[in-house]
């Protein structure tokens, strides 16, 4: 597990794509959400969601899967591997994120840019329940460690489209006035209890079909994707 986390913080560091990724996308997002007008509360209640959700497409790469083998040679199992990746992007874009929004808070309170009327309880009460919605999230779209077969890469896919288009949550919900705080606790609970079976499937993976599977593809991916020796 500690060499899969290894592994991923140095391809971000050999990695100048990956290295902008998240102030690119960080700055973004406030930029976007500012020119749409929304209103300074919903950006900091829904930016960490969104973030983080997304930031799997930085922070995750189709070589972790293909490197699966190796790390099960060193008796790390698939389920540790695959809760790794997520716990590794929910930390650090979470971090990221933190400091993003002191950064914009700071900023906009020295140049009178914005007017932020902020319940901190409140707040932390959503972003916390936002936790297992991302571990949710993040889970599906990675659920192709199972056994890198067509049904899982069918699932993942339809999930890493999710976490692209949940940039345009918080627009949908200033857009129809969406009372997100009735819906917010259900939610969580839901993929709270989904991710405890996602935990278990992933405890009993098909190991051989994902080795076989990903296998077909190791060095077409190294030489063309990462451009690395093999």
């Amino acid at each position: 597990m500690y060499t899969f986390i290894w592994y991923k913080i140095k391809i971000i560091q050999h990695g100048s794509a990956k290295k902008l990724f998240m102030p690119i996308v960080g700055i973004g997002l406030l930029v976007l959400y500012n020119i749409l007008h929304l209103q300074q509360t919903t950006i900091y209640t829904f930016y960490p969601l969104v973030f983080i959700t997304f930031s799997t497409y930085g922070l995750f790469s189709i070589g972790d899967l293909l490197r699966t083998h190796l790390f099960v040679a060193i008796n790390d199992s698939i389920r540790k591997l695959w809760i790794a990746n997520i716990i590794f992007v929910i930390i650090s874009s979470g971090l990221f994120v933190i400091i993003m929004l002191l950064v914009y808070f700071a900023a906009g309170n020295i140049f009178n840019l914005l007017y932020v009327n902020i319940n901190i309880k409140e707040l932390l009460y959503i972003i916390i329940l936002s936790i297992p919605i991302e571990f949710f999230m993040i889970g599906m779209s990675t659920i192709h460690f199972y056994d890198y077969g067509k049904f899982t890469t069918i699932i993942s896919s339809i999930f890493a489209l999710f976490n692209l288009a949940i940039i345009a949550l918080p627009i949908g919900i200033e857009f129809y006035h969406i009372e997100y705080k009735k819906y917010i606790l259900p939610l969580s609970l839901i993929c709270l209890f989904v991710s405890v079976g996602l935990f278990c499937l992933m405890g009993h993976p098909k190991i051989d079909d994902l080795i076989f599977n990903t296998q077909k593809e190791v060095g077409t991916y190294d030489k063309k994707m990462l451009s690395l020796d093999d």
